[in-house]
């Protein structure tokens, strides 16, 4: 691989959706933690790897996810990626990038929107600037990190949930790319199609 080609954005994506899926499969909660980071570099911001890695051709990502209610219970994260047959209760959206972050994904003493609650967690835990945080309570900032310190799994699905949905709008940005060189990955849910080119085809660990 030559030096322009490694620093294309294209190539800049599938590093980091390979990245994102080795961390999504590891129980370390650091790892869970810097999924955060990663998913931001894939899809926020004008600036973001799948903004870059488009051309004036291809069609912009959908984002497919269920979407809690404002008003309804919401016990955790787990059916916000809409791909997963979980017995959530929501309304199932396809979205651009813009409906995906506003998205409602976590309540920690309020709503999170995606993009909030990568901002709040990659800062919290990952030492990124403050971008991102505005509007969101002091209140609701406690109450994420108290989660965080006593039970992380509430923090940690909303991640891999958020993955999921990410790395399955970003498989069309990755067509006729070498799959990566990894050993093969235990069943349960799958990211690309069974014999598709995405580089990061196979499974993703959630739950």
């Amino acid at each position: 691989m030559t030096a322009p080609e490694i620093a294309s954005p294209h190539w800049l994506l599938v590093k980091t959706c390979q990245d994102l899926v080795r961390k999504s499969q590891s129980t370390d909660p650091y790892d869970k933690l810097r999924m955060a980071g990663l998913v931001r570099h894939l899809v926020v911001g004008s600036h973001a790897l799948a903004a870059r890695a488009g051309s004036a051709e291809s069609a912009p990502p959908t984002f497919w996810f269920r979407e809690p209610l404002e008003h309804e219970p919401w016990g955790g994260a787990e059916g916000f990626d809409a791909s997963r047959r979980v017995g959530a209760v929501g309304e199932v959206r396809r979205t651009d990038r813009d409906g995906f972050l506003s998205a409602r994904v976590a309540h920690f003493d309020g709503w999170y929107s995606v993009a909030a609650f990568l901002a709040a967690v990659d800062h919290f835990y990952g030492g990124a600037p403050a971008h991102g945080l505005e509007g969101i309570s002091r209140p609701s900032m406690m109450a994420l990190d108290g989660a965080m310190r006593t039970r992380p799994n509430l923090v940690a699905v909303p991640l891999q949930e958020v993955a999921g949905v990410t790395l399955r709008a970003l498989i069309p940005f990755t067509e006729g790319l070498p799959k990566r060189d990894a050993p093969s990955l235990p069943p349960p849910v799958e990211v690309a199609p069974s014999g598709s080119a995405c580089p990061f085809a196979g499974k993703i660990q959630l739950g």
